[in-house]
């Protein structure tokens, strides 16, 4: 349960290029990876957001001759949001840079 409040915290509060390890919280064991790329000029991701939307959707009713109709359907919009990456926190930047 501490180990995984301590990944959580510490990848809400620290996102950084590299790996960075959360040592207010558990010096020394916790190593905290926050990008899936090995990219070091990278400045975000793409992240996929989905939601529930109504629209209209025109169907043909069949009679003597089709006859357009309107209907209102709910479904999924999905859309993609480019999410910047914010600046490591400066207590954890002095940190890492006092341990090396």
């Amino acid at each position: 349960m501490r180990l995984t409040f301590i990944i959580i915290f510490c990848s809400i509060s620290v996102l950084s290029s590299q790996l960075v390890s959360c040592l207010s919280l558990n010096p020394g064991s916790t190593v905290v990876k926050h990008r899936t790329t090995f990219d070091a000029d990278a400045e975000g991701f793409w992240q996929r957001h989905s939601t529930w939307k109504s629209r209209w959707v025109k169907y043909w009713r069949p009679k003597t001759t089709y006859v357009p109709v309107w209907k209102k359907v709910w479904g999924p919009v999905i859309q993609n949001e480019w999410m910047p990456l914010p600046n490591i926190l400066p207590e954890l930047n002095e940190a890492k840079h006092s341990q090396t």
